[in-house]
């Protein structure tokens, strides 16, 4: 398949949300990005607790050491599988955690669970025992089952066990859960209508063969995205509750956008994951995979005939660094205009000519009601997602978009921390961003320009964020 192509937008890394399920769906109108699933009981009848309940929360989040990392994955983690999964399955979970981990963080509370959709409940008890364990919508009466796990799941969603922060206080515990299934590690073949499903832009013949590298990336991809989820969850304690708990605490574009870095993140280490060998032609074990491939079958987000998994990784940082390009000719409507990167783009019918973005129409996720759009331009959402978390890199740098803002989110909030790194409070970070994308001529420009600071460095991503340094918040500081 070519390159990114408006009107075909199949995310790569929403091959996750068939090896799972997206949490509440996306929209019909362009890419299936996933809402955030409560992980909370509803309190429809909860009067507002006092401030003391709430430092009460927060305290024991601290105390459980919630937001300190770990150099080595984190042992207070839950892991549970169906008994019908193949063990190498197995592994290749456990092995993607002992890479992201390690790199990122090891913090604790995040859980997984596989479960076997066409199980029967005694294949899936021990994920049923995993659910039950961390309360996961335990305030909903009912014995888990397949069909419920089917009916319930997604990634990333989570619980919390003894109820929100006002009403648990100091015995507050938050879990963040991925569930994901067996079928899309077992199944190379498209004739599972359940799997499939998500891709309705695909038109395979029954029993295609697809591709297993992008299966076997997609799930890295969606590993790394869910757990840096979980690595901001970790940083903001209980700073989304209280007064502004209606609103997101951070916006969609950088919610999703600043998870969008797996090629960089993967590219100049990923020969260290066992369950890649076969996709690195310098391994000893390798057997032709990728001369054997038939480069027919399409391939979502990539730029086939490749030789190794180094040449989509390259592709995929080489195509997230014509951000910039992407986001300036889309407000230009120029007639060389790039219809998007990586997992987000514009829609063939839309025309983002003179598009600006402000907080009505890049805080809520597209399938929000309170997202607001012009007509003709619903899918506009595309250029903040894309090129935001770059612009916010270009006035501080890489580390602190991604390690020294989320450090600060507990304390000063999204915007105050993006205000103390930038210099630039809300507005005037609008007011930036959309100056730049009209400061350059896009008709005149290449498709990899970008002002300095604004691509992801030539270097490995954990070169240039130390993630283990970060300074997390602790009371006193």
């Amino acid at each position: 398949m070519a390159p990114f192509t408006p009107g075909s937008k199949l995310l790569l890394s929403c091959l996750l949300c068939c090896l799972g399920a997206c949490s509440g769906g996306g929209s019909t109108d362009g890419p299936n990005v996933p809402t955030a699933a409560p992980a909370e009981p509803p309190s429809s009848t909860e009067t507002p607790a006092t401030q003391t309940e709430l430092d009460k929360a927060t305290a024991r989040m601290i105390e459980d050491g919630m937001n300190v990392p770990l150099a080595y994955r984190h042992p207070d983690q839950g892991f549970a599988v169906s008994t019908t999964l193949a063990q190498e399955f197995i592994d290749r979970y456990n092995q993607a955690h002992e890479f992201i981990q390690p790199r990122i963080g090891g913090y604790p509370n995040w859980n997984t669970v596989i479960t076997d959709e066409d199980g029967t409940d005694s294949d899936n008890q021990p994920v049923f025992e995993l659910l039950e364990e961390i309360g996961f919508l335990n305030y909903d009466d009912g014995p888990w089952t397949t069909q419920r796990v089917l009916d319930t799941a997604g990634c990333l969603t989570g619980s919390a066990p003894n109820g929100g922060w006002s009403e648990a206080g100091e015995n507050y515990v938050k879990h963040s859960l991925c569930m994901l299934f067996n079928g899309p590690f077992e199944n190379e073949y498209k004739n599972d209508p359940w799997y499939w499903d998500a891709f309705p832009d695909l038109d395979f013949v029954d029993g295609e063969y697809y591709h297993r590298w992008l299966l076997d990336f997609g799930f890295l991809d969606g590993m790394y995205h869910e757990y840096f989820h979980h690595y901001q969850i970790a940083h903001i304690l209980t700073a989304h509750s209280g007064d502004s708990a209606e609103e997101p605490f951070d916006p969609f574009w950088w919610a999703e956008g600043s998870g969008q870095f797996a090629g960089w993140f993967y590219r100049d280490n990923w020969k260290e994951i066992a369950f890649l060998d076969y996709l690195n032609p310098e391994h000893p074990d390798y057997a032709d995979y990728w001369e054997t491939r038939d480069w027919t079958i399409p391939t979502p987000n990539s730029n086939p005939p490749y030789n190794s998994l180094q040449d989509h990784l390259d592709y995929m940082v080489a195509t997230q660094n014509k951000s910039f390009f992407f986001a300036a000719s889309q407000v230009q409507n120029t007639s060389n205009k790039l219809g998007g990167v990586g997992n987000g783009g514009v829609d063939d019918d839309d025309n983002c000519e003179g598009w600006v973005a402000s907080y009505s129409n890049t805080t809520y996720y597209p399938d929000d009601s309170r997202y607001e759009y012009e007509p003709g331009q619903r899918s506009c959402w595309a250029i903040m997602f894309v090129a935001g978390p770059h612009f916010l890199a270009y006035k501080s740098s890489w580390q602190a978009a991604l390690r020294d803002i989320p450090a600060d989110y507990f304390e000063l909030g999204f915007w105050g921390s993006v205000e103390k790194h930038t210099g630039l409070n809300q507005q005037q970070f609008f007011d930036e961003f959309n100056a730049l994308l009209r400061s350059v001529d896009a008709e005149s420009i290449e498709e990899d320009y970008a002002p300095e600071g604004w691509k992801t460095p030539n270097m490995p991503m954990t070169t240039v964020v130390d993630f283990m340094t970060i300074d997390y918040y602790q009371p006193g500081d």
